[in-house]
């Protein structure tokens, strides 16, 4: 299964979130790509990921890749 995550940077949501998916068997494998415009925040939860899937052996991976801030109006032509 692929998961993708947009807005990765709220760290404690998405750890229980992430958690709670690799606890099913069948989730195990899963790859996740998770996206932020908060590199700090990023980073840290990206850490966090590859901690939980080398501790728990698990199958799973990661893609981690920072977005660009834009503008809320940005390539809307009725804005």
């Amino acid at each position: 299964m692929k998961v993708a995550s947009i807005g990765t940077g709220r760290v404690g949501f998405t750890r229980m979130l992430t958690r709670a998916m690799l606890a099913v068997r069948e989730l195990r494998d899963t790859h996740f790509a998770i996206n932020d415009i908060n590199a700090r925040n990023l980073e840290m939860v990206s850490r966090l990921y590859e901690q939980d899937i080398r501790e728990n052996r698990l199958l799973a991976g990661i893609n981690v890749q920072r977005m660009e801030k834009k503008p809320p109006c940005a390539g809307m032509s009725a804005c």
